[in-house]
C-alpha cells in the first residue's frame, strides 16, 4: 500500500502538567507500564504501513526565531517499515527516538523530526510537507489509544479515491471534556472533542462538520449544499479521532494556499469538506433559510434532532454528484468505528486516569499484558 504516515507525537502538552516535562515528553508518558506511543507504533505495524514520520516540536519560548527542521533518522538493520516522527522539541525527539531505536530493533526504521511547538498540527504538517513524496499519506496523532487498524482507514481512502478519509469514533462515556475545566465554570457546556457531522444517507461521505466549540451556536448549511446533496443525516455522538488520510497533493496544496491554517482538525479538514460539493440547480424541501440564502438549525429546538441524527432534507441523496471526480469535485470520506471498538485520546489528566483504568481493565488487549491485583500499574 503506498502510504506514508506522519505521527505527530507532541511535546510537553500544558494539559498534562506536572505529569509530562523536558525528561518525560508525551509520546513516552507510561500508560500501563508502556509510552503512550508505543500503543500506535504496534498499530501501524500490525498495518503493515511501511512509510513512517514522527514529529516533535521544540518550545517556541526558548528559541529566538525559528529553527530550521531537526531529525534523527534511526535505521535498523533489515528493518521491514520506515517511520518518520514530528516530535515537539529536539529533547523530545531524542529521547523518543532512543527509546523506538531500543523497543523496535529489526522492526521499525525511525526518522524522529523537531518542530516549532506553537504552530499547530496543520503547521508541523507543512514544516516536514517535502519529505512527503507518497501518493497518499496517513496523519495519526501519537497521544492516541485505540484497537482501529489504521489500514482499515487507509483502505477505505484508497478504495473511494478520496481527498481525505477521517475516523470518527463513539464519544467515550467517561471523564470530563478534554478541554478540562475552567475553575468550575461553563460545565453545562458541550465537550469540545465532540463534533457535529453530515453525512450522506450511506455514511460514507463527510458533507459538514462543526467544531464542539460552536455547538451552542446555530448550525448553519449552505443551502447549495442541501441542493446538492438532498438528504443529510446529522450526527452528534461521534468523535473525530484525529487519524486521516490524505490525498498528498490535496494536503500540499492546501498547507501551501492557506498559510494561516494551524489546525487540521478545525480548519484543513472543514476547508475540504466545505469544498468539496459544487453547485446543484434542485433543493430540499423542508428547511429554514435565512435572508444569506443559508439553512438554519437553531440550537435550543434542535438538540434532538442533532443527537438522534436526524436528516434534514426529505428528497433523494445525488449520489453521482459525490461518487464522480469530475468537474473540479473531490471527496471527504470518513470510517466510523463500531461502538465495540475502543478510542480515546491521551490528552487531559482526566483521560489520562480513564485509559489506564481501561487498559488494565475492559480494554486490556491493547496494553498486551495479564493484569492482577498484585501488577503495580503505572
Amino acid at each position: 500500500m503506498d502510504f506514508q504516515v506522519v505521527v505527530l507525537a507532541g511535546g510537553t502538552s500544558e494539559k498534562l502538567s506536572p505529569l509530562v516535562s523536558k525528561d518525560v515528553p508525551k509520546a513516552l508518558l507510561p500508560v500501563a507500564n508502556r509510552p503512550a506511543i508505543s500503543y500506535v507504533l504496534d498499530l501501524l505495524e500490525s498495518s503493515d504501513l511501511k512509510d513512517i514520520i514522527v514529529v516533535s516540536k521544540r518550545p517556541s519560548s526558548s528559541i529566538s526565531a525559528p529553527p530550521p527542521v531537526r531529525s534523527w533518522a534511526l535505521p535498523f538493520a533489515n528493518a521491514p517499515v520506515r517511520l518518520l516522527q514530528v516530535v515537539e522539541g529536539q529533547e523530545a525527539a531524542r529521547l523518543v527516538g532512543a527509546w523506538i531505536s531500543s523497543a523496535y530493533l529489526d522492526r521499525l526504521v525511525v526518522e524522529v523530526v523537531a518542530v516549532t511547538e506553537d504552530i499547530g498540527t496543520a503547521g508541523a504538517l507543512r514544516a516536514i510537507s517535502k519529505r512527503l513524496v507518497a501518493n497518499d499519506v496517513l496523519v495519526i496523532s501519537g497521544d492516541l489509544v485505540t484497537d482501529v487498524l489504521p489500514g482499515a482507514v487507509a483502505a477505505t481512502h484508497r478504495r473511494n479515491g478520496a481527498a481525505v478519509t477521517a475516523l470518527l469514533c463513539s464519544v467515550p462515556v467517561s471523564g470530563p471534556s478534554d478541554a478540562a475545566s475552567s475553575g468550575g465554570k461553563d460545565k453545562a457546556k458541550k465537550p469540545c472533542r465532540l463534533n457535529i457531522v453530515g453525512l450522506d444517507i450511506t455514511r460514507q461521505f463527510l458533507l459538514h462538520v462543526v467544531s464542539g466549540t460552536d455547538v451552542e451556536k446555530d448550525v448553519r448549511v449552505y443551502k447549495r449544499k442541501i441542493r446538492a446533496v438532498g438528504q443529510m443525516e446529522i450526527r452528534s455522538d461521534l468523535m473525530d479521532a484525529h487519524l486521516y488520510a490524505f490525498n498528498r497533493t490535496t494536503l500540499q496544496d492546501v498547507l501551501e494556499q492557506k498559510e494561516a491554517y494551524r489546525s487540521i482538525r478545525l480548519e484543513v479538514l472543514p476547508y475540504l469538506v466545505k469544498s468539496q460539493l459544487r453547485s446543484a440547480p434542485s433543493g430540499g424541501e423542508g428547511t429554514i433559510v435565512d435572508e444569506t440564502g443559508n439553512v438554519v438549525v437553531p440550537p435550543s429546538s434542535n438538540l434532538q434532532c442533532l443527537s438522534q441524527h436526524r436528516a434534514i432534507a426529505p428528497s433523494a441523496f445525488k449520489q453521482d454528484l459525490l461518487a464522480s471526480s469530475g468537474g473540479g469535485t473531490h471527496r471527504c470520506c470518513v470510517y466510523i468505528a463500531s461502538k465495540n471498538k475502543y478510542c480515546h485520546r491521551l490528552n487531559s489528566i482526566q483521560a489520562y486516569c480513564d485509559i489506564n483504568r481501561d487498559v488494565i481493565g475492559e480494554a486490556s488487549h491493547l496494553s498486551g499484558y495479564s493484569f492482577s491485583s498484585h501488577n503495580n500499574i503505572i
